[in-house]
């Protein structure tokens, strides 16, 4: 599976780009999900009543199986990154500030916290001045991304 998605990595241009033969991509898919339900043992009925006991490779193995259209959007649509790493990074600070100061008082505060963050993190991404924005957001002159 590992070298499968390396292979589709390189073929999209590094996660930039729509792959036009994805169909063939989709057929190997399916083959290495099939070679894992033979090699990965079936779950296990535990003692009594609950869950049946299964390994993190039979986990890994329902994940993707179930979740298959989306592991290969990337090779499909541009706008869809091949990792979620910035997504990743946009919360990191989020979780951070709630570790650190042990979370926060209000429900407003947190999205007041959650709004600003975001405007920070959205000029940061626009390679935009984020001290001179969110001076002109307070001084009323806020910078529009669109006007409709």
């Amino acid at each position: 599976m590992k070298e499968w998605l390396l292979e589709l990595y390189k073929k999209s241009a590094e996660g930039k780009g729509v792959i036009e033969e994805i169909g063939e991509y989709e057929k190997r898919y399916e083959a290495i999900i099939g070679r894992g339900e033979e090699e990965e043992a079936p779950p296990k009925k535990s003692q009594g009543r609950g869950k049946w006991k299964r390994t993190k490779g039979r986990n890994l193995l329902e994940r993707l199986s179930k979740n298959a259209p989306a592991a290969l959007l990337f090779g499909k649509l541009e706008e869809v990154p091949f990792t979620n790493n910035q997504a990743q990074r946009d919360s990191r600070p989020v979780k951070v500030k709630q570790k650190v100061s042990g979370g926060f008082r209000s429900e407003s505060g947190s999205q007041s916290y959650s709004q600003i963050y975001s405007f920070i993190s959205t000029m940061r991404k626009m390679k935009r001045q984020v001290f001179q924005e969110l001076r002109s957001v307070i001084e009323g002159n806020p910078f529009v991304l669109f006007q409709t």
